[in-house]
C-alpha cells in the first residue's frame, strides 16, 4: 500500500505550483505533470485551482488533444461539487469555451458551433461568444458557397483557356478576332470574381444574420424568466 504524502509536502506543492504563476507555460504544465500523485491528494478547491491552471496552460501551449481528453472531467466536477469560480472567473463558462475553442482550432467546427451556441443561450451578453459563434459559422461552408467557388474556378479555367487560344492561334492566324477573344476572357475573368465575392459576401451575411437573431433571441429568453 503506497505512503500517504504528509501534509507540509502536500502544502509545498500547491505553494510552488502557485508561484509558477507567469512562468513559461511548458514549465507549469511539466511541474503538474511530474507532480500529479501529490496534487490529486490535495483538498478539492486547491486541487481544482491547479487542475484549471494546466488545463489552460495546455489550451496556451496548443495541445487541444490532451486539452480534450482531460477537460470534461473538470466540467463535470465543477458541476458536481457546485465549483462555480476560480480567481473571480466563472469556471464552467470558461472550461466550455476553452473546449469549443479547441475544437475550433482542430477544426471540428460543428463541436464548436454546437458549444458556442450554448454558451450564448446561457450568457447571451458577452460578447465573445457570439463573436467565436459567428467566426467557427463562418468556418463551416455550406453548399451554394462551394458551388460558387467551383463556378468562379471554372470561370478562371476557361479565362485561362482563352488566353492560351488567343496567344497561340487568333493573334498568329486570325488577328480580326483578336478583340472579341480579349472581351471574352475580361469578362470570364471578371464573371468569376463577381461569382466567388458574391457567394462570399451572401455567406458572411447569412452568417451576421443568424447571430444577430440566435443573440436576439436569447436576450429576450432572458428578459422572460426575470
Amino acid at each position: 500500500m503506497p505512503r500517504r504524502l504528509s501534509s507540509d509536502y502536500l502544502s509545498n506543492v500547491y505553494h510552488e505550483f502557485k508561484s509558477l504563476k507567469g512562468a513559461e507555460l511548458r514549465e507549469i504544465i511539466r511541474f503538474y505533470e511530474e507532480n500529479k500523485r501529490a496534487i490529486n491528494e490535495l483538498e478539492l478547491n486547491e486541487f481544482f485551482e491547479l487542475q484549471v491552471s494546466y488545463l489552460c496552460a495546455l489550451f496556451e501551449f496548443n495541445e487541444f488533444d490532451k486539452f480534450l481528453y482531460l477537460v470534461d472531467e473538470a466540467i463535470e466536477a465543477s458541476i458536481i461539487h457546485n465549483i462555480q469560480f476560480v480567481d473571480h472567473e466563472n469556471i464552467y463558462n470558461k472550461l466550455l469555451y476553452l473546449k469549443a475553442e479547441a475544437y475550433h482550432y482542430q477544426m471540428e467546427y460543428e463541436k464548436a458551433s454546437f458549444i458556442f451556441e450554448q454558451l450564448i443561450k446561457m450568457d447571451p451578453y458577452k460578447e465573445k461568444y457570439s463573436t467565436a459563434f459567428g467566426r467557427t459559422k463562418n468556418k463551416m461552408i455550406p453548399k451554394y458557397l462551394k458551388n460558387s467557388r467551383a463556378v468562379s474556378i471554372v470561370f478562371f479555367f476557361l479565362t485561362a483557356l482563352v488566353i492560351a487560344v488567343e496567344l497561340l492561334i487568333i493573334r498568329n492566324f486570325i488577328e480580326d478576332w483578336t478583340t472579341v477573344f480579349e472581351w471574352s476572357r475580361n469578362l470570364l475573368f471578371v464573371s468569376g470574381w463577381l461569382i466567388l465575392i458574391l457567394g462570399e459576401l451572401i455567406h458572411y451575411w447569412r452568417v451576421e444574420q443568424l447571430v444577430a437573431r440566435k443573440v436576439k433571441l436569447c436576450k429576450k429568453g432572458k428578459l422572460f424568466k426575470k
